[in-house]
């Protein structure tokens, strides 16, 4: 759950505040799961659209063991698009906590400090279950398990993470019965979960695991940091093979086993996010991928003068293209765009992002003759390299009959 909070105080001072930094409201988000168990660690993390390092908790000892923070990241970035820049500052305070009791109970308030003006975050909760709030067995670790499984833990902005949620068990997994996913809100998501669970055999530390891939997403960072990913809670119906000494033939063959009700809790995680590098070119279109490249296909074999013929750009690579700008493509004097059109295709193979964007022009020209369609030009952070890297397309020459 999120919420938005908003300075509360002296209406005077406020509106000082509100007018001298900035330019702007400041504002805090409040990130923390809506339910956690007694034990686990609890991840709370307070955003501020300031950049500031003073942060102290309201005490809540009596319901809450501090296990780690606070840990704090800045971020000012500037963004172009479209010729528009926007400016974003912000801070993230994250901390650890650990509840002492069960029930629905008030967080902590983070009292911020920003040029000597105090910020308040509003009242919090959270519902705190007990271990053996649902009905399920003790789960034995070494027989079930579930994990977060992220394709790298340290990326760039505009880097795609594939993460994936993955369930392992000796015996068969029957049904998943509830998840509680981690949101993504620091990230843009694309679903790539299977429409149907397959069963696999993976093999960890000698034994063998009956193992399903529950959900798998491709995550686009928007902001540099470090981003804590929650946990991940779920239930599931297992089928436990039941032991008997001497089994009858009966037995082996219509005694399934019995259907059990288990919990499992992923670990959480941690992704850094890291900026982009300092001196972006002016033609930086905020992309950070590799293998990127650009074909350009005239659709028609044969063009006559006065009727439309069709012109593909297609990008390609292992990046985000979905937001890609337009090429700047300055068409010869005697061509006409009738329409244009643009289309994407992404898909995930094993840990990579894959995306196509194409660029569909309808075109007419109204002489005859051989005329070239110029090369265009952007670049991108280029992951292999960590540098930036302007990729450039071919020129097109184009025959125009009578």
């Amino acid at each position: 759950m999120k919420v938005l909070l908003k300075y509360a105080g002296v209406f005077i001072l406020f509106n000082f505040a509100f007018q001298s930094i900035f330019g702007g409201n400041v504002d805090i988000n409040v990130d923390v799961p809506a339910n956690a168990y007694i034990g686990d660690q609890i991840v709370i993390r307070y955003d501020i659209n300031r950049i500031t390092n003073k942060i102290s908790l309201t005490d809540s000892s009596a319901n809450f063991k501090v296990s780690y923070g606070p840990s704090i990241s800045s971020y000012n970035t500037i963004s172009t698009y479209n010729g528009d820049s926007t400016m974003e500052k912000g801070t993230t305070f994250m901390y650890g906590l650990v509840a002492q009791r069960t029930g629905v109970i008030a967080l902590p308030q983070a009292i911020i400090m920003v040029d000597s003006i105090k910020y308040v975050s509003k009242a919090t909760e959270i519902n705190v279950l007990a271990l053996d709030s649902v009905d399920k067995v003790t789960v034995n670790k070494k027989k079930h398990f579930a994990k977060l499984l992220f394709s790298s833990n340290a990326v760039y902005k505009q880097e795609p993470i594939i993460v994936q949620l993955k369930v392992y068990s000796t015996s068969e997994p029957m049904s998943i019965d509830s998840v509680e996913m981690p949101k993504y809100d620091d990230f843009l998501q694309y679903d790539f979960t299977p429409t149907q669970i397959k069963l696999q055999k993976d093999t960890i530390n000698g034994i063998v695991y009956n193992s399903a891939v529950l959900s798998k997403l491709a995550l686009i960072p928007l902001k540099a940091g470090d981003i804590c990913i929650n946990k991940v809670h779920l239930t599931c119906n297992i089928l436990t093979p039941i032991q008997k000494e001497k089994p009858s033939l009966f037995d082996r063959i219509f005694d399934s086993g019995k259907e059990e009700l288990i919990s499992l809790i992923t670990d959480s995680a941690v992704i850094h996010i890291n900026n982009f590098p300092e001196h972006q070119p002016l033609d930086f279109n905020n992309i950070s991928g590799k293998n990127l490249v650009i074909s350009t296909k005239v659709m028609d074999a044969v063009i006559f003068k006065n009727r439309p013929f069709e012109l593909n750009i297609e990008i390609s690579g292992n990046a985000n293209l979905r937001f890609m700008c337009e090429p700047d493509i300055h068409f010869p004097a005697h061509f006409e765009l009738i329409k244009k059109e643009t289309c994407n295709n992404s898909n995930i193979n094993g840990d990579h992002f894959l995306d196509t964007k194409i660029f569909h022009y309808e075109i007419q020209a109204n002489k005859s003759g051989i005329f070239t369609i110029p090369s265009f030009s952007f670049s991108y952070l280029d992951l292999d390299l960590k540098k930036y890297k302007r990729l450039t397309s071919k020129p097109i020459n184009v025959k125009i009959q009578n």
